[in-house]
């Protein structure tokens, strides 16, 4: 009777939740998010999505866009098939949902991650205080105000890490193919554990992978036939490495003046696929964080809101801070430097205008994920 009163209770909360429509701050979840909803508006209605001129309109007509030029969207057409539904409504309720619907996953995501890194009952039951982990960490807030579509990409690698460990590998394949949406963040990550799934034969989560691919371009194809060209040609004229980014391409670029630099994917990638097949028996989780950290620190672009799938290895270096895997006196360095960093970046939103300036994040993240690795086996086998 209990759990029935619970689930009427969940019902109610989230039917009211979705039909009012609260006054947000100015611009609140409304700095990207016109371009996605317009998009998908266009390709909901069988148009151009990549059409300058035909966006340009949507955005000025039917949201809040203030500038006076098209803000176009890169991301690969599944995306907007993702969000097609939220363009049967207008777009302020549409901003409404998408802030709703980011900040449900991030809190999922923030529990199932402590938890699954939790060695014992009592750590589990601080999962508790994992949102405030992830609702205090700058790039999640960064990311609810622009209303960034990345915290899909941290939902389906949350996903593909709880089906990969209860062993539904169908399921780990489906959440793994919400990643895509932006691939960039996640190409040394993706390829490796497609690659890891072809050798242990794991048919499931390839087809789940794949299937999903297909079914999300299918809607694409049915919609827009021509899509594949139009996408091409916004991808190709876009200029995206002309962007200044927190990457470390984008900081060689800054340095040396060469574009050129951003591109290094295009070395790291095959290393590190020689690199990941080669150490066969490592753990998936510990797969998926260092190969996430390569991939955010030598992506061709991102943004320091992107920052928040970092989250990923984050909450696992603060679970191990909790859980007696490392001696007080690490932990209480590893907390300061962390809290610190926090306020640094919160500073730096406020004050810097330039996305270079957060070009020391992964790689403070991607520190503290080896020095806790290094000190959790010292400690084992002391």
């Amino acid at each position: 009777m209990k759990s029935k009163l619970t689930w009427i209770f969940l019902v109610f909360a989230v039917g009211w939740l979705l039909i009012i429509q609260p006054p947000l701050p100015p611009r609140i979840g409304q700095i990207d998010f016109p371009a996605y909803w317009s998009a998908s508006y266009l390709l909901a209605h069988g148009e151009n999505f990549g059409d300058p001129g035909r966006l340009f309109q949507a955005e000025k007509t039917l949201t809040t866009w203030p500038e006076d030029y098209p803000m176009l969207t890169w991301n690969p057409p599944w995306l907007l098939t993702m969000l097609i539904p939220y363009t049967w409504v207008s777009f302020d309720r549409a901003t409404w949902w998408w802030l709703l619907t980011n900040i449900t996953l991030i809190f999922i995501s923030a529990v199932v991650l402590w938890q699954m890194s939790a060695a014992n009952e009592r750590t589990r039951r601080l999962a508790l205080f994992a949102p405030l982990v992830a609702f205090a960490y700058s790039p999640t807030l960064a990311t609810l105000i622009a209303g960034q579509v990345n915290v899909i990409v941290l939902a389906g690698l949350t996903g593909f890490l709880f089906f990969s460990t209860k062993r539904q590998h169908g399921r780990a394949g489906i959440a793994l193919a919400l990643t895509l949406v932006k691939i960039h963040l996640v190409y040394i990550t993706i390829p490796l554990l497609l690659l890891r799934a072809l050798r242990e034969h794991r048919w499931r989560m390839l087809a789940g992978f794949f299937g999903t691919l297909a079914v999300l371009s299918s809607v694409v194809f049915v919609l827009r036939p021509t899509f594949l060209f139009e996408y091409n040609a916004t991808v190709s004229g876009g200029g995206l490495l002309d962007y200044m980014t927190p990457t470390a391409g984008g900081i060689l670029a800054l340095l040396f003046g060469w574009n050129g630099f951003k591109l290094m994917g295009l070395v790291i990638l095959p290393l590190g696929l020689w690199i990941g097949w080669r150490a066969s028996s490592v753990q998936v989780s510990m797969l998926v964080d260092a190969t996430l950290l390569a991939s955010v620190i030598t992506a061709p672009f991102c943004w320091s809101y992107d920052f928040v799938i970092l989250l990923v290895p984050l909450i696992p270096i603060i679970v191990s801070l909790v859980k007696e895997e490392l001696t007080q006196a690490d932990a209480s360095m590893i907390g300061a430097i962390l809290l610190c960093a926090d306020a640094v970046m919160f500073y730096q939103r406020v004050t810097t205008p330039g996305e270079e300036y957060f070009f020391w994040v992964p790689w403070l993240i991607t520190g503290l994920f080896v020095w806790v690795r290094i000190r959790r086996g010292q400690m084992k086998y002391a």
